[in-house]
Order: C-alpha cells, then structure tokens, then sequence
C-alpha cells in the first residue's frame, strides 16, 4: 500500500505564543509526531510577511527551532513551521505538514530618545515613541533622570494610530540638567522596556577665559576651551572687535577629543598671547567666541563672560628731589598687588626701603636716605619683582645742594 495514505503525520508542539521585546532574542520550537518518518527538514513563515529566510533555523530530527535575533517590530505576527518529508523516499516526495499558529507579540519603544547637544538657555527636547500592541495593551511611558524619576518637562502623550509620543521638554537649560535621560514604556501583561541612556551636553565653552594678572611689558595669556559634536572655530574679540594673529598678539588653537565618557565630544583650546602688555592691553575687555556649522550651513555660536587683564605695574613713581647736603630724603613708590620691591641706583641695589602692604592690591614702598651728600646724587628707582617677572618705575633725580667749602676765616 501506500505508506503515504496510510501515516498520519502532523506537528504535534506548534509554536507557542510568545513576546518579546524590541532588540532581544527569541526562540520558537516545534516538533512533529514521533512517527517512523523523520522530516527531512523544517521551513518557517511568518503569516503576513512570508517565508522566514534571514533567521537562524536549526533542525534536528523531529524538532526545529526558529531563533530571531535584534527582534524588531515588523518580526511580530504569526509564525507556522512546516516539515518536509521529500527525502524520505520517493513515496513522500511533496508531501508535509504545517503547524497551526504561535503568536509572537512583540513590543517596547520604536523611537529612543538620543544625546542632545545644545547652548545654556536653549531649549532641549527629547522625543520617546512606543506603540500599543492593542486596545487592551496601551504602554505608559515615564522617564528618568540619572536613575531618578523625572516628571518636569514631560508632555502629556499624543496617539497617532498605534503609536504613542512622550516628549520631555527642557527650558532655558542649566548645569544641573546635564544629566542622562532614559524612557521606560510599561504594557500591561507584557513588561517594561527602557531606552538606552541619552544623555543632555552643552556646546559651548567648556572652560572661559579667565582674568589674569599681567605685568606690565611682559608677555601673557588667555586660554579658552569650546566642546561640541564637531570642532569649533574659536575667535578672539577686545571690546567686541575681532583680533587676528599678528603683531602683538598669538593666537593658536588645537583640538582633541574628550576623556572618559565625553570622548565623542571635541575640544577645540583656543590661547591667545599677548606677547608685550601694555596699559591699553588692560583697560580692554576680551573675550572668545566660538562657532559651530551645521551640515545645512546654520551657525551656532557661543560668547564666553569678558575677563581683563590685571595690571601688575609700579603706578606711582619716585619724584626729582633735591636735598641739602647732610639732610635725610624720603623716596616712595607704589605698585599693584604684594611684589617685593627693591631700590636701584645706576643700575645696582640700592637698598629695600620701607615697605607697607594696603590689603592684596597695592604695596607702598619707602626709602629714606640719611646724611645725603654729593655720593647719593643720580638716578634712583624702584623694582616691583612679580615672582620671576619684574617691571620699572620711572626714574627719579636726586640732586644734593649746600656749601661745598667753608669760608676760610680772616683775621682783621
């Protein structure tokens, strides 16, 4: 007879109804009756969408396994495995049997939530999609910051079709809101599925310009620092105008990558040397200026607090004297913040003088030159020494009058 019309084959596991979250891993069994005949292989079909081909199928006698990995929304639906027994023998050749149904439901979030990089004071927005599965299994969406709940900024949820939209909306933002942000969408019956992290970064200037105390005829520096998704351009400005390399000022920028969790961020630090600073140079307020481009040309800047050099100079100076002989003369100076302060005269140390500290900004300096003569004429000044630095005040003249001879005495 016919071995065809006379065994029953079936599958006697289908698959089983299973969910599974987007991105995961997932298996789906069947087994068919433990006839004498063993299936010469298993295919698979997913009722909407057709023949399983981009899968893993493993087969092993009666049983084979459907593994779906990085499930994704369009894998849901129905799945049915079929067994061939075409190798059997030639009797069989056509013939086989297919399962009934196992559902595989899947669910989560369709739309993460990504790092978003903005100015302090913008707005920030980010956006977490996750479709309901149906009528009865709607997910509720809720976010964290840094592991806590966070509820400020989150807008009521819009439906479009199956889809669900939670927007957590961050105004005027500050330091404290650079944090990392994460979605969770929880379907009743099914579970809960979390977003990746995406964290709030600034761009924008990671480390201003800071004042800098200066001494006068010496040579100084500003440092400025812009982080952002791309390199920026950094430019200089005194008082609002624009400060090319060249002549007296040096202007070099370098970039890199940041350390530890930033290093998908660029640095661009930016140094501005001033390589002799005068008075001008410090009643000048300066600042930098960085600026990003958009890969549709929109440009996003960012101006750093003005900072000033600090004037470190002798402001007040010596004056021209004139002493008479064996008289005691005072010479004073003063200078900006705590130098040490030393006395020169024709170009060797003189003496060290008085010295009277007026809190952090000014130290005064006397000198008092007792018995003077006709020796202590010249040019005198004092030396404010600011660590290895050191500036002039301007010189003073110290002229001695009085009666060179005695009259000789006569005898009448």
């Amino acid at each position: 007879s016919d071995p065809a019309s006379i065994t029953i084959l079936s599958v006697a596991i289908p698959p089983s109804a299973v969910s599974a979250v987007i991105g995961d891993t997932v298996t789906l069994f069947c087994s068919t009756t433990s006839s004498p005949y063993t299936p010469g292989y298993f295919t698979w079909q997913n009722a909407s969408t057709g023949p399983v081909v981009d899968q893993t199928i493993t087969n092993s006698g009666q049983d084979s396994e459907l593994e779906i990995s990085g499930v994704k929304w369009l894998d849901g639906g129905d799945y049915l495995c079929t067994a061939w027994y075409d190798a059997v023998s030639p009797d069989f050749l056509g013939r086989n049997t297919t399962s009934t149904t196992g559902t595989l439901t899947v669910f989560g979030i369709t739309e993460q939530p990504i790092q978003t990089i903005v100015k302090e004071g913008d707005t920030a927005t980010f956006t977490c999609r996750a479709k309901a599965i149906s009528s009865m299994s709607v997910p509720t969406i809720t976010w964290t910051k840094n592991g806590g709940s966070c509820t400020d900024g989150v807008n009521d949820p819009t439906t479009s079709g199956e889809v669900m939209t939670s927007l957590l909306v961050i105004e005027n933002v500050a330091e404290e809101d650079m944090a990392s942000y994460v979605c969770t969408a929880t379907y009743p019956s099914l579970g809960v599925h979390s977003s990746e992290e995406a964290d709030l970064r600034f761009r924008g200037i990671e480390v201003p310009p800071m004042e800098v105390d200066a001494v006068i005829g010496q040579s100084a520096q500003l440092n400025c620092t812009a982080r952002g998704e791309a390199a920026a351009t950094v430019s200089w400005l005194a008082n609002g105008t624009e400060v090319s390399s060249g002549g007296n000022y040096i202007i070099t920028d370098t970039t890199s990558y940041d350390v530890g969790t930033e290093e998908d961020l660029i640095d661009t630090r930016s140094t501005m040397v001033v390589s002799e600073v005068t008075l001008e140079t410090t009643t000048l307020e300066w600042t930098c200026m960085a600026e990003w481009e958009s890969s549709t040309g929109e440009i996003s800047d960012v101006e750093s607090d003005p900072v000033s050099f600090f004037p470190l100079y002798v402001y007040s100076s010596p004056q021209n004297t004139i002493a008479v002989r064996y008289t005691t003369v005072s010479l004073s100076c003063s200078a900006t913040k705590t130098p040490a302060i030393r006395w020169d005269r024709s170009g060797r140390t003189y003496g060290f003088g008085l010295t009277e500290i007026d809190g952090d900004e000014t130290t005064h300096s006397t000198l008092k030159i007792g018995n003077v003569t006709e020796a202590d004429e010249g040019k005198i000044w004092c030396v404010a020494e600011y660590g290895k630095d050191m500036t002039d005040s301007e010189k003073a003249t110290l002229t001695v009058v009085g009666i060179t001879k005695e009259p000789a005495r006569v005898v009448l």
